[in-house]
């Protein structure tokens, strides 16, 4: 894949994580404000709930007392994937690396030429970033489709969670 293909492909796929991120937001909004059901239902959405005033991580805390409040405690699991999306979404939004030169130096050339010096030229090849995670006070580096597939595999557990409370909450 060429240097070109390789940054259309990620900024596909990195668009791809912000729209399915707002997709679990808007389904953990859902769920509150039909728990609140309130007269006031449209300050609720458009306010009180505005994903510019109160965050996804502010939502799962108000949904995960809302669940103990119900008798069903927010599964651990769904927990984990909610914070792995949070996580790996931030993660591809805010790195630098993702605007870096993907090329690496991979060889050395040179030509010689009677009468003439030796030229050296590099030769590269395009490489997927290596996406920088912050963890436990260190940085470690993930490979872009690693960060990709660990935000797919937790948002289908997340839309399976998702669906498992309004059926808890709303049944």
């Amino acid at each position: 894949m060429t240097h070109s293909e390789l940054q259309t492909d990620a900024k596909l796929k990195v668009g791809d994580v912000i729209i399915k991120l707002n997709l679990i937001e808007k389904t953990v909004k859902q769920i509150l404000s039909r728990y609140i059901s309130s007269p006031h239902t449209e300050f609720v959405n458009d306010v009180l709930l505005n994903n510019m005033i109160t965050n996804l991580s502010v939502k799962i805390k108000l949904l995960r007392h809302i669940l103990v409040e119900e008798g069903h405690p927010m599964d651990k699991k769904l927990q984990n994937s909610l914070q792995v999306i949070l996580n790996k979404r931030n993660v591809l939004a805010h790195s630098e690396s993702l605007l870096d030169t993907w090329d690496d130096l991979i060889d050395v050339d040179f030509d010689y030429e009677r009468d003439a010096p030796p030229s050296m030229y590099g030769i590269f090849e395009t490489q997927e970033p290596d996406i920088p995670i912050y963890e436990n006070d260190s940085v470690n580096y993930e490979k872009l489709s690693k960060v990709i597939s660990d935000f797919e595999k937790h948002y289908k557990l997340c839309e399976e969670g998702l669906l498992e409370i309004e059926r808890k909450l709303f049944a």
